[in-house]
C-alpha cells in the first residue's frame, strides 16, 4: 500500500496517464474534502457504497466473497496507519 500526504490544493495521479487525478480540497476537524476527476467509464464511489452493491450484484459467490475480503483488509491496514486519535491540522478551503 502507498500511503501519500498530501496538503489542501494538492493532487495525486493514478494509472499509466494520469487517467485518474485525486486532489485534496478541504480539510478541516479531521474531514477531509476530495475531488476525483476520472473517465466515465471508471465508476467512482465511497466505499461502504460500493460494499453495499457488492452484496446486491448476482456476481458468483467466490468472486464477491474475494472482493469483500480485500476490501476489509484494506480498511484494517488503513486503521494500523491512522488511528482514530491521529488528527490532521485544519487547514480550510483551499483555492486553486
Amino acid at each position: 500500500m502507498l500511503i501519500l500526504r498530501r496538503m489542501c490544493g494538492q493532487s495525486i495521479t493514478i494509472g499509466k496517464n494520469a487517467e485518474i487525478i485525486v486532489k485534496v480540497l478541504q480539510n478541516e476537524d479531521g474531514v477531509v474534502s476530495i475531488g476525483v476527476d476520472a473517465p466515465r467509464s471508471v465508476k467512482v464511489d465511497r466505499l461502504e457504497v460500493y460494499e453495499k452493491w457488492l452484496l446486491k450484484t448476482s456476481s458468483s459467490d467466490i468472486h464477491r466473497s474475494a472482493l469483500l475480503n480485500r476490501l476489509k483488509l484494506f480498511e484494517n491496514r488503513i486503521k494500523k496507519c491512522c488511528p482514530a486519535n491521529d488528527s490532521i491540522p485544519s487547514q480550510g478551503f483551499c483555492s486553486s
